[in-house]
């Protein structure tokens, strides 16, 4: 009876005048009319909104929510909509593909890790434990809880033997043991037995321990692992197969084995060997030759007007950072202007709101520009690094100190990643002794000149200052 309800009002004419929201009192009624307006409207912004309208109404509708999955809004509308999805999850956690896109979409903005915390908890409890999307929520858990420093869950997580949730808990543990080794070693050890004792001939499984020791930057157990899923015929590589082979034995200077890998392509596959050849060499002399980008100023100034916005952008983010290697107001400035009108990427608009803070310019206007940043990508690490050194400027230093830890703790489970820790760690000693606290300083200073891989620290500064908070009493 309601869809030939529905049917005869599609036909009678009245959601024929423009996609607008139903007034309809009924409100079954009401989620049918907004989800045909929602047919007929080209604006995937007004598409989006009256989808949701109409899964707020009847929230386990399959035809809304896949409707409402195809929808592609831009990312301020993926927030607002995102929030609204995971209000409607609050009601109804057992929905948990309402969640999925919910997460997907809003990222957590708005939202302390706290309420974060709550939310999967109570998704957790209500979605089956064999739902495939369950490894996906306890993995957000963990990530939600390191974000604040939160890792007392390691205490009854090591004692978790369940395949499927190892991978999650040995990032979180990696991460507790990064920062706080002298407590969470031991944890970390254990957790490293767990995965040890896991390794069997499940595929799947051996394919998620590969890639946490591949971001790990363990070439060696990432080989081993490999060789286990996928067994060469008589310790001949198929070539499909060659170039992750090559880059694990680079990864652990086994050049003289890689080398003896490709040997036989030179008669067969010429151009395959010329190749692979190419990339050893370029991986070995990357590991010799640290040589900084050239950037031309000359070249990229005009850059600026041209017409694409990709080159204008690339250009403008290329002499941002020459702007504040050479503490170049003037160039900055200029940039700036030129830029500010059409940033709308977080990227940019990070790029233009911390190089002016670090240069003490337009300190507020900037931190407004991070802000937004933040607002699109509220996970970004260095939008919250940027955002903390911006409170630093404007003297809140409690609040920049909260700030900058977040910052630390969203920092992924990846070796690259936490390579070019440098900058951020010398930001929190500089913070820390701002706010009177010497030892704490010490010990981020020491952290930043432990990161000998960030080309964007200056060493040596950091190493007077560590020398003078040492020296003060």
């Amino acid at each position: 009876m309601r869809m030939i309800l529905s049917v005869l009002l599609l036909f009678s004419g009245v959601l024929l005048n423009g996609a607008e929201f139903s007034k309809a009192a009924v409100p079954e009624i009401r989620a049918r009319e907004n989800f045909f307006a929602a047919l007929q409207t080209a604006d995937v912004k007004e598409k989006t909104e009256l989808l949701l309208a109409a899964l707020e109404i009847e929230p386990a509708s399959e035809l809304y929510f896949q409707e409402l999955n195809r929808c592609e809004p831009d990312r301020e509308t993926q927030i607002k909509c995102g929030a609204r999805l995971l209000k409607l999850v609050r009601k109804h956690p057992e929905l948990f593909r309402l969640a999925l896109l919910g997460i997907h979409w809003n990222n957590s903005a708005g939202i302390t890790p706290q309420e974060y915390v709550e939310l999967l908890e109570l998704i957790l409890n209500h979605i089956p434990e064999n739902e495939p999307a369950a490894l996906i929520f306890f993995d957000q858990k963990l990530i939600a809880l390191r974000s604040c420093g939160d890792f007392s869950a390691l205490k009854d997580l090591v004692r978790v033997r369940d395949k499927k949730l190892l991978v999650p808990i040995a990032r979180y543990a990696y991460m507790a043991n990064f920062f706080e080794p002298e407590k969470y070693a031991s944890a970390w050890e254990t957790v490293q037995k767990n995965l040890k004792a896991s390794e069997d001939n499940d595929p799947e499984h051996l394919f998620r321990l590969e890639g946490f020791y591949f971001n790990l930057h363990d070439y060696a157990a990432t080989h081993r692992l490999r060789r286990m899923r996928i067994p060469y015929r008589n310790g001949k590589v198929p070539l499909q197969e060659l170039s992750m082979e090559l880059v694990l034995l680079a990864g652990q200077g086994k050049f003289a084995e890689a080398f003896k890998q490709i040997a036989p392509l030179k008669k067969e596959h010429p151009e395959a060997f010329n190749r692979f050849a190419q990339l050893l060499n370029d991986y070995k002399n990357s590991k010799t030759k640290k040589r900084e980008p050239v950037i031309r100023v000359d070249k990229l100034l005009p850059l600026l007007e041209n017409k694409k916005p990709g080159l204008r952008l690339s250009a403008g983010l290329q002499l941002l950072i020459y702007a504040e290697k050479k503490r170049d107001v003037e160039l900055y400035r200029n940039v700036r202007q030129k830029l500010l009108p059409d940033a709308v990427d977080p990227e940019v608009l990070n790029a233009i709101g911390y190089v002016g803070v670090e240069l003490n310019e337009m300190v507020d206007e900037n931190r407004k520009l991070i802000e937004k940043a933040l607002d699109l990508s509220p996970n970004q690490y260095a939008y919250q690094d940027s955002l903390a050194w911006a409170m630093f400027r404007q003297g809140q230093f409690k609040a920049a100190m909260d700030a900058v830890r977040k910052a630390l703790y969203l920092v992924p489970a990846n070796k690259d990643d936490l390579d070019q820790l440098g900058v951020i760690f010398m930001h929190a000693g500089d913070i820390a002794m701002a706010c009177g606290d010497r030892q704490e300083a010490i010990k981020f200073y020491r952290r930043a000149l432990s990161c000998v891989n960030d080309r964007e620290l200056d060493h040596s500064a950091v190493k007077k200052k560590l020398e003078k908070a040492e020296a003060s009493k």
